[in-house]
């Protein structure tokens, strides 16, 4: 299976520089996680985590780690319209994936969970409509045939981001609202058996056929 476009960017990163492993070794225990992220912009919190145990780094603090991330809206700028118009577009032609990327090391086997909300079509403006109101990557894939059109997608990865959209977007969604509910809450305040059960809980529910519901 292909690894997935946000995976392969975390991993064509830039190397860590001195500045950034000393910065990271001065606050990894103690501050929030959406501070560490803003203090690195450009690295995921996968990668972050990484990072730390490459540098034997302390354990963070308890309270630092399941702090909840700083409520940072992503929608809440769109009319009512452009919202109502990105839920229907998100139900129809939306993903959310929460994918797993195993990583073995010399110092161990590392699992970490990255989660990806998504949204193709084959016509472009539609896409970029969607990225020009939350700006993020837009990748075009390849015809696999000569009658097929070319597909394009509007993605955004990471932790904080797909969170908070999930969870602002998830009461106007029909199809994929407990997708989106699941997201909403996060992973990172659970233990490994808990988000490997998320994880294939994610996995059964795009299996699953459709089955939405609409509230009065």
């Amino acid at each position: 299976m292909a690894m997935p476009e946000s995976w392969r960017s975390n991993l064509d990163a830039p190397r860590w520089t001195e500045g950034q492993d000393r910065l990271l070794a001065e606050r990894y225990a103690t501050a929030e996680t959406h501070e560490l992220l803003r203090l690195l912009p450009g690295r995921s919190w996968g990668a972050i985590f990484h990072r730390a145990k490459v540098l034997k780094l302390p354990k963070r603090d308890p309270d630092a780690r399941h702090r909840r991330y700083e409520a940072t809206s992503v929608i809440g700028h769109l009319s009512e319209a452009e919202r109502g118009y990105l839920a229907g577009l998100f139900d129809g032609e939306g993903c959310v994936g929460l994918y797993k990327l195993v990583r073995t090391e010399r110092s161990g086997r590392y699992t970490s969970y990255n989660v990806t909300v998504s949204i193709s079509n084959a016509n472009r403006e539609v896409i970029e409509w969607v990225n020009a109101r939350i700006p993020a990557t837009i990748v075009v894939g390849k015809k696999r045939s000569a009658k097929h059109r070319v597909v394009y997608q509007w993605t955004m990865g990471g932790g904080v981001r797909p969170r908070i959209f999930c969870q602002e977007i998830a009461p106007s969604l029909i199809v994929k609202r407990e997708q989106a509910e699941l997201m909403a809450v996060g992973w990172l305040h659970l233990s490994n058996a808990e988000r490997l059960a998320l994880y294939w809980r994610m996995r059964a529910l795009k299996r699953a056929p459709a089955s939405g519901h609409l509230s009065a």
